[in-house]
């Protein structure tokens, strides 16, 4: 009796461990930049309530360029939080490597610039590992 030829398995890609190390840089590019959303919002918080209290009887807040000013480094920083912890998961699964990509550009956004560099390069280097 002649035996079935055998099969022969596709060569098994070799995963490496830059995408988790990228993930653990997004994940710690989050943690500033929580810690940096938290410390802005109660910053503004505090101008907000000085100036209210500053400009009661003058008709205006002599502080509201300066809060306006605050305001925006919570928006940025909440939004480079947010897109490191977006580009963290996705690294993690090894999956859209273009949503990865968007959130490691947001993660340039806030003050957390070295930890989402060297995650950005990480994950750049590991493109192929996407799917």
């Amino acid at each position: 009796m002649n035996a079935p030829p055998m099969m022969m398995a596709p060569p098994v890609k070799e995963k490496s461990s830059k995408p988790i190390i990228a993930g653990v840089m997004y994940i710690l590019s989050f943690l500033i930049g929580l810690y940096s959303f938290v410390t802005a919002l109660a910053a503004y918080t505090l101008i907000q309530a000085g100036g209210a209290i500053a400009g009661a009887g003058l008709g205006f807040n002599p502080l509201a360029m300066f809060a306006g000013i605050i305001l925006l480094l919570v928006i940025m920083t909440l939004l480079g939080a947010v897109g490191s912890l977006l580009a963290a998961i996705m690294c993690f699964m090894r999956k859209k490597f273009s949503i990865a990509l968007i959130g490691g550009l947001l993660s340039f956004v806030g003050l957390h610039f070295l930890f989402g560099l060297i995650g950005f390069i990480m994950m750049m280097g590991s493109k192929k590992e996407f799917t």
